[in-house]
Parts: structure tokens; sequence; C-alpha cells
């Protein structure tokens, strides 16, 4: 489904890790595919994990832990 809003959400980080713009949190419309795309992760310059929430409306919340290495 094309045009449906999903929320990509930093829970939980070790260190510095945002996405451009410095942002916590954004909103991104899925593709004619049904897919969404955040923009671009900003890490900080310390190894560590960070965990993010998906949420589309109508479907349950999805959790991700990402390994970031600068």
């Amino acid at each position: 489904m094309s045009g449906v809003p999903v929320t990509f959400s930093w829970v939980s980080t070790t260190q510095q890790v945002l996405f451009e713009e410095n942002e916590i949190t954004v909103t991104v419309p899925t593709d004619r595919q049904g897919f969404a795309r955040t923009p671009a992760l900003v890490a900080g310059d310390v190894d560590g994990t960070a965990t993010f929430t998906v949420t589309a409306e109508g479907a349950e919340p999805a959790h991700f832990e990402v390994t970031v290495v600068p």
C-alpha cells in the first residue's frame, strides 16, 4: 500500500545515534511497493547498540536493535 505513514523512533541507545537533521523520530510514507525507509543514520564515535520502534496505523509496533560501528 502506497503513502502509508510509518514512524521510526529511537527508544534507547548506548551512544549517540540519530536520523539526519539530528532527529530522534521520523515519519515517512511507504513507496509504491509498500516499503518505508528512514533517512540516513548519524552515529556517534563510540561502538554500541541502539533500539528503535517502527509503528504504522493498523499494525503492531515492531522493535529492532542495531549495532553501531562508527
